[in-house]
């Protein structure tokens, strides 16, 4: 059966409809989303955090490597965006 254009058309508020509930949801959601997100990343790192005093390394030197760790990181996540950006960016 084939489409017609009057059938695509009507289609696209209900695309927008649902883009703004989804928004919306995951906005006022932030609340329950961010604790669970924080929970799953300390779960996901206690393995290493049980493995590093285990073999007795100072909590300084845990501390340390923890937040280099995270800066390191950060900057290569923004290094790649700007890399990216770069790319994608045309050239006048």
């Amino acid at each position: 059966m084939k489409r017609t254009s009057a059938h695509r058309h009507s289609s696209r508020p209900f695309g927008v409809v649902t883009a703004v509930l989804i928004v919306a949801t995951l906005y006022f959601a932030r609340v329950v989303f961010i604790p669970l997100a924080l929970a799953l990343l300390l779960t996901v790192l206690t393995p290493a955090i049980v493995f590093l005093e285990r073999i007795k390394l100072p909590l300084k030197m845990m501390a340390g490597h923890a937040f280099f760790t995270t800066l390191g990181q950060a900057v290569q996540h923004i290094n790649f965006r700007l890399h990216e950006n770069m790319i994608t960016t045309p050239k006048s």
